[in-house]
């Protein structure tokens, strides 16, 4: 009888062992040094090599190549995040982040004539993500799926999705990740291979938030 008692007991407390585990415990004190102005470092394609200005010369990092092409300018292509205090409860910590963005995109076309893609600009994307609360558990803020239909625009209606990251909490770096199809420069012919084009933006040692 004895024994039976010890099971039980046992049982009981994997149960509730189990049940502290999955249910998450909110960080009320968590306050990451997110909201500021920051500039785009790096735009990394992981797939096969891409020759986006046409110079011949085909790479992983793209960025060198847009500020090259048509319609690219530097300034345009930054990230702001700032927290707007709950105007119900303006006095009490928290409220409701906003993290906007503005990515430079290869403007690629296919030439019929040439039987290859070619990019003659730059497209832009921008979009905005809030966010409610921040665990500090997940490093995702959020996804968009823009399902974009457009015709005349090929890269874009590639685009399968779009998802903000926060690597580390001092707030000194975002990524965005988005996943795409782009024309790899595969020896003497071009293949479309579909990846995630990974942005990367640091934060700028000064900003005023008011």
């Amino acid at each position: 009888m004895r024994h039976s008692y010890i099971h039980i007991v046992f049982f009981i407390c994997l149960f509730v062992l189990a049940a502290c585990q999955k249910t998450p415990v909110e960080d009320k004190s968590f306050d990451p040094d997110l909201a500021g102005e920051y500039e785009l470092t790096d735009v990394f394609w992981p797939g096969p090599q891409i020759d986006v200005d046409g110079d011949n010369k085909a790479g992983w990092h793209l960025l060198t190549e847009f500020r090259n092409l048509l319609n690219y300018y530097e300034p345009d292509y930054v990230a702001t995040v700032y927290l707007k205090a709950d105007a119900e409860q303006p006095s009490e910590r928290g409220g409701e982040w906003f993290f906007s963005f503005a990515l430079p995109f290869p403007d690629f076309t296919f030439d019929e004539e040439q039987n290859k893609y070619y990019c003659p600009w730059v497209g832009c994307m921008k979009y905005t993500i809030r966010k409610k609360q921040i665990i500090p558990s997940e490093h995702c803020i959020g996804n968009i799926h823009p399902n974009i239909e457009k015709a005349d625009n090929w890269f874009l209606s590639g685009v399968q999705d779009i998802a903000l990251f926060v690597d580390d909490w001092d707030g000194n770096m975002l990524k965005v990740r988005v996943r795409c199809s782009l024309p790899c420069a595969i020896p003497f012919q071009q293949e479309v291979h579909t990846n995630t084009l990974v942005y990367e933006f640091k934060k700028k040692a000064h900003y005023d938030n008011s």
